[in-house]
């Protein structure tokens, strides 16, 4: 069937053409006119309000003048009532005239002359005053009445104009405010209107140009129009080359229409798949390819995209028509037409199989790995325990052997015992250490410090063998390094530890002294340089290079010689490095080495103490500044023994028990100072054992408790603390560190002297020779006066206690029971301190049945103290 013939189509144009030309000149001529007409409107309305607005003021002008005549007729009747004699027949005309003015000023229409209804209310009442006083008086002078009284009718009628005078004077205001509002409302109206004209006017010359414009852009559209059916057949060309390589492409490529219905796939598709074109058509590509494993999240993420009209990249499982599975990642992007809206989507997916199949062996390689590393943490740890624990026994057996009397032959034997037994601690130390670092376990911390007590503290654990040699170890700081450092002082310390260590060995004769020295002035942070010279033996330069390294010495002569692992140095880099920082070493054989740490550490205002720099060192640290009562909860005999002999030595009072059990029942038969607790024991072991005394003591009510064991992997310490442990020495205990160790918790113990057992107790309420002991020798005149403030108190303390027991106030009972304990250790009233601690335990129990109890023995209790006293020490004079 022949097309239409080129003319005709021409001609079906030209139509169409003229039929656009006369629509668009009907549209201007109908803008023209309502815009015209609309304009004629505003212009009439304008007029019109401006004339309303004119006989709106004449109409107010004319009220206005009544209020004026009114005041005047008033004031000329008042003139004619004064007159002597009075003209009766003026005076009556003048009546009339003010009457007839009242009356127009009480008119309802005077709300407008007068500006408000309150104006209005006061002229009708000033008229109803007319009407009903005044103007009887008035006629009454008219007609003659002997009573009638032409002074009091002037001062009435004085009153009445002086009230109009305020009423008009008023009234002016209200008007000429509201005119002046409605003067603005209406030249606001005006405006508007003149706008709006304005308006019409910018719309009408708007619509002319945009006709004009209509009408170019007709043209344009029309070539436009030819040009597009030029791309159009250039784009078939282009899709049909798209088409051919798309279909070559290994890569899988899907079109789907904008609801993901698939219109088209590529030949790759239907290779992988096995689906065919004619089975892929009209069907969700999930529909075909997704299993029983394809991620769900997966899978909604693309159903969201595709709702949002979004493109997405995803990696899922998908199943071959045979239910082979296979990864693919797919790429989806939205195709647009010109307004936005989505056509279709086109996917890319490419096949991931081999990829997944590689990350899933290097998965479980990595979890293998992970495996051996936990074996071999659990195997250290194993270790560490089974290794230090008899070791323990090796160092301090021979420490005690070594305090007793030998031969010259025994005591060499027993020092080389000890010593290869700190050697192989040190061994064991560093190999937990650097397996710790190498398998990135170390965890850091960062909280201030005190540079000088750092330096102060670690120069003190190698003072006893610097003196014993009679070395020269000493430490000094630059002024300019600042009072308090951020950073983690424990790994600083190590590192600080091991260059000690390391100079003391290698330097026979001479000193070793630590310094820090500030590189750079102290501002938010601050470099400092510690460093460690020795004056020993020397390090060949050409072999500084191998200092660093893991397992590894200057020669093997040194190793034989001085002993070591190698792994001292090698663990202090691989801090330094954790630190941000770097470690050196510059020496000279026969002159000695010096050791620097630099670090860039912030600068903390926590703490201003300044300790003097300059210190030597050549004694233990001092000790002890009192004999403390220590609970040693340990199982091991021979550790037992160590300990107790330890403690003995540091001049302790110590008891044992054997588990976490007997712990906690020593600890309920009195106070101690301190608890050292071991961690691994049978039937209950150390962790449980201070859990379940923090529950039961409460926060603070506890000795301190510090863990007792042979673990020393990193974390340990962690996680004792974290358990509720105050502090941590791992074995075997070293003299020096359990010293440090105490004299750190002992000045913060809950329990500052411990009651005599209840065997040993005296018959009466009060211990004297326990306030002798506390006291001293003064005590004989200080018990009267102590105990009478004591009682005092103690009487508002039990009515307080009484009254928060009636209230079950378990907060407050426990608080006036810790308070009376503290008070009553003071004038040795042990049974009724020990009383006011079972209340107090009572109480943090929430346990206020057994507390009603207590309360009534502390009663009892109490009123023995006050009897006692009296009879002892007030009526005796003691």
């Amino acid at each position: 069937m022949p097309g239409p013939r080129p003319h005709d189509d021409a001609g079906s144009g030209r139509l169409d053409d003229r039929r656009a030309r006369v629509a668009l000149v009907v549209a201007i001529v109908l803008l023209l006119g309502s815009t015209m007409f609309l304009g004629v409107t505003l212009w009439s309305q304008t007029r019109a309000l401006e004339t309303s607005v004119s006989v709106t003021e004449d109409i107010v002008d004319a009220n206005v003048r009544t209020l004026g005549q009114v005041q005047r007729e008033i004031l000329r009747l008042r003139s004619i009532v004064g007159e002597e004699p009075v003209d009766r027949a003026e005076l009556d005309l003048h009546r009339g005239f003010v009457g007839q003015r009242m009356r127009e000023v009480s008119l309802p229409y005077q709300l407008q002359t007068l500006g408000s209804q309150e104006l209005l209310d006061e002229a009708q009442e000033l008229a109803e005053v007319w009407a009903d006083d005044i103007e009887p008086a008035v006629s009454a002078i008219v007609v003659g009445t002997p009573d009638a009284d032409p002074s009091r009718v002037a001062l009435l009628l004085e009153g009445l104009e002086l009230r109009f005078n305020d009423l008009a004077s008023r009234a002016e205001i209200n008007r000429k405010s509201n005119a002046g509002q409605a003067n603005s409302a209406t030249i606001e109206q005006l405006g508007d209107a003149r706008r709006m004209l304005v308006g019409l006017g910018v719309v009408l010359a708007g619509s002319l140009v945009f006709s004009a414009l209509a009408f170019l852009g007709w043209r344009r559209f029309d070539r436009q129009r030819a040009d597009a059916g030029n791309r159009l057949v250039a784009l078939n060309r282009d899709l049909r080359k798209l088409s051919l390589v798309a279909s070559a492409t290994d890569n899988m490529v899907v079109i789907t229409d904008a609801q993901g219905r698939i219109e088209w796939v590529n030949d790759a598709f239907t290779r992988v798949t096995e689906f065919t074109v004619e089975e892929s058509v009209g069907k969700e590509p999930g529909e075909l390819l997704q299993g029983p494993d394809s991620d769900p999240a997966v899978v909604a993420e693309m159903a969201a995209a595709l709702t949002a009209g979004d493109g997405f990249n995803v990696e899922i499982l998908n199943y071959t028509r045979s239910g082979q599975p296979y990864w693919v990642a797919v790429e989806v992007q939205p195709v647009l037409d010109d307004a936005g809206a989505v056509t279709n989507f086109i996917a890319v997916e490419r096949d991931i199989t081999e990829r997944k199949r590689d990350e899933e062996e290097l998965r479980r390689a990595k979890e293998s790995a992970e495996e051996t590393a936990r074996e071999k943490a659990d195997f250290l740890a194993s270790m560490s325990h089974e290794i230090r624990t008899p070791l323990n026994a090796v160092i301090g057996l021979t420490g005690m052997l070594l305090d007793t009397q030998l031969s010259s032959e025994q005591r060499h034997y027993a020092e080389t015992a000890r010593n290869s037994g700190n050697l192989l601690l040190g061994l064991i130390n560093n190999v937990l250490n650097f397996s710790a670092m190498e398998s990135g376990q170390l965890e850091l911390e960062s909280r201030p410090f005190d540079v000088r007590a750092l330096l102060r503290d670690t120069i003190a654990l190698f003072a006893e063998d610097a003196g014993a040699r009679s070395l020269d170890l000493r430490w000094e700081v630059d002024e300019d390094v600042a009072p308090s450092l951020v950073g983690d002082e424990t790994r600083i310390r190590q590192i600080i530890v091991n260059l000690i260590a390391n100079g003391l060995k290698f330097t026979p004769t001479g000193s070793v002294v630590v310094r820090a020295r500030a590189l750079g002035a102290a501002t938010d942070r601050q470099a400092v340089r510690f460093e460690v010279a020795d004056t020993g033996i020397g390090i060949p330069s050409d072999r500084l290079a191998r200092l660093f390294r893991p397992f590894s010495q200057v020669d093997a002569s040194t190793s034989r010689k001085y002993g070591g692992t190698g792994l001292g140095l090698a663990i202090c880099q691989q801090l330094a490095t954790a630190l941000g920082g770097a470690i050196d070493v510059d020496s000279e054989v026969g002159r000695g080495t010096t050791f620097s740490l630099d670090l860039d550490l912030e600068v903390s205002t926590a703490s201003e103490v300044v300790m003097p720099s300059g210190d030597t060192v050549a004694a233990l640290p001092p000790g002890q500044a009192r004999s403390l009562r220590v609970l040693l909860v340990e199982d091991d005999p021979v550790n037992q023994l160590v300990a107790m002999h330890l403690l003995e030595r540091l001049g302790h009072v110590t008891d044992v028990a054997g588990n976490g059990i007997e712990g906690i029942e020593a600890l309920r038969r009195r106070s101690y100072d301190v608890v050292l607790m071991d961690v691994h024991m049978p039937e209950m072991d150390g962790l449980t054992a201070t859990q379940l005394i923090r529950e039961e003591w409460g926060p603070g009510a506890h000795p301190p408790i510090v863990a007792l064991t042979a673990n020393a992997l990193e974390g340990d310490r962690e996680r004792f603390l974290a358990a509720g442990m105050d502090g941590y020495i791992s074995k075997p205990v070293r003299l020096e560190e359990l010293a440090t160790t105490l004299a750190g918790v002992g000045t913060t113990s809950a329990a500052t002297r411990e009651p005599e057992p209840e065997s040993t107790r005296p018959s009466g309420p009060i211990d004297t020779a326990a306030f002798a002991a506390l006291h001293g020798d003064e005590h004989t005149d200080l018990l009267g006066d102590l105990l009478l403030l004591f009682l005092d108190n103690a009487r508002g303390l039990m009515r307080s206690l009484d009254e928060a027991v009636a209230a079950r106030d378990a907060a407050q009972v426990a608080q006036i029971a810790h308070r009376l304990t503290g008070s009553s250790r003071y004038v040795a009233a042990e049974g009724f301190a020990d009383t006011c601690r079972d209340l107090e335990l009572s109480a943090r129990r929430h346990d206020l049945d057994q507390a009603a109890t207590t309360v009534a023995d502390l009663h009892r209790q109490f009123d023995q103290i006050d009897e006692w006293a009296r009879v002892e020490v007030f009526t005796s004079g003691r």
